[in-house]
């Protein structure tokens, strides 16, 4: 996980904000049965759970006085997943690994506006 972010105010109204962040995660399922164990026929398998999630957010604020203020954002996301989970298992029950999960890739753009109000 590396994340990196600042803030700056151009002025005492004026401020702006921006961050960044990186997630990587790499599972594997790592299964063994010993020789002669029942039953011997643990398979392992290397794409459980590899998940890489791009965040960036960008924000800009002005106040109009003390009490009101106002802001813009952005923020946009890029979420990559390759898992065993893909791979068209049928699910059952009591010994599924995860419950019908539908867990896909996505790319997302937000753009906000605030309205500040201090009381």
């Amino acid at each position: 996980v590396v994340g990196l972010g600042g803030n700056c105010d151009f002025t005492e109204r004026w401020h702006f904000k921006l961050t960044g962040f990186w997630s990587r995660s790499d599972g594997e399922a790592d299964l063994f049965s010993p020789p002669g164990g029942t039953p011997n026929t643990a398979v392992g398998f290397d794409d459980y759970e590899d998940i890489e999630l791009y965040t960036a957010e960008a924000n800009l604020d002005f106040d109009l006085n003390e009490r009101f203020g106002i802001g813009f954002g952005y923020r946009y996301e890029d979420y990559v997943t390759e898992s065993f989970v893909n791979r068209g298992l049928d699910y059952y029950l009591p010994s599924a690994l995860l419950l019908n999960a539908d867990n896909g890739n996505y790319q997302g753009d937000v753009f906000s506006f605030r309205l500040r109000f201090t009381y």
